[in-house]
């Protein structure tokens, strides 16, 4: 791989990194993020607001799987492609690939978009209307901290690469 390949991935990944930032910014513009107000009032019971952070946590699960895509097809020659590719993904991205790359995230990280994977799952296999609102809400409050941690170990990633790329 060249130096300008892994240039590219890096600004692939940023250009994902700003997205989640987006959708992030989307929650905390209209209350919704943990520690702005009591979550569990504002959702109360409506189904429309409900809906809406929902999606936005599913698009912010979203960006973080292409992220992962993009580092398993460029770095590890290969995305998961069976019947449980996105379990599958989250894990490769946790494992250290002697000769290929260091782990993306750590355990740590890996659990809490496990939690995250698994709320993607639901939201596209279930009517709006069927949506748990206590999930949502434990993912609202969980969310900053996840975010944190997600932003932190890219920075790590993406300054592998570009030291790759200086030696």
């Amino acid at each position: 791989m060249t130096p300008r390949d892994i240039m590219i991935i890096s600004a692939r990944i940023k250009e994902e990194l700003k997205n989640i930032k987006k959708l992030e910014n989307e929650l905390i513009e209209k209350g919704y993020y943990s520690g702005q107000k009591n979550l569990k009032k504002i959702l109360s019971g409506d189904s429309f607001i409900i809906r809406a952070v929902a999606s936005i946590l599913h698009d912010i699960y979203v960006c973080i799987e292409n992220i992962f895509k993009i580092i398993a097809r460029e770095f590890d020659g290969k995305v998961p492609a069976s019947e449980n590719w996105h379990k599958e993904l989250l894990l490769q991205m946790a494992l250290d690939i002697e000769g290929v790359r260091k782990r993306v995230i750590s355990r740590e990280l890996w659990e809490k978009l496990e939690e995250l994977r698994g709320f993607r799952h639901v939201f596209r296999n279930v009517y709006g209307f069927n949506l748990n609102e206590e999930k949502i809400l434990a993912l609202l409050i969980k969310l900053p901290d996840t975010l944190r941690l997600f932003f932190l170990e890219m920075e790590e990633f993406i300054e592998f690469l570009q030291k790759s790329v200086a030696d």
